[in-house]
């Protein structure tokens, strides 16, 4: 996983994949819908939800240009397309 700060990545990872925080209060991903992911930092939320369901629209959105080249070795690596 390409990351900017470990203690940070640590963190989300935490919090999206083994707690679900996203996936809180009635939302939900299914086959076929349309996911943005604005902000999407290095990409964790934008692998999460590759993995919940099929044939996604997915878009993900990250200013930083630091960020974004840790976004997108990530979504390369570890979101199937």
């Amino acid at each position: 996983m390409a990351h900017l700060n470990r203690n940070e990545t640590d963190y989300i990872y935490h919090e999206i994949f083994v707690l679900q925080a996203y996936l809180r209060h009635g939302v939900t991903i299914r086959d076929g819908d349309c996911v943005v992911d604005a902000g999407a930092n290095i990409g964790l939320f934008t692998v999460f939800a590759s993995r919940l369901a099929r044939d996604l629209r997915l878009f993900s959105f990250e200013p930083n240009p630091a960020a974004f080249a840790c976004l997108k070795s990530n979504a390369d690596a570890w979101a199937p397309e």
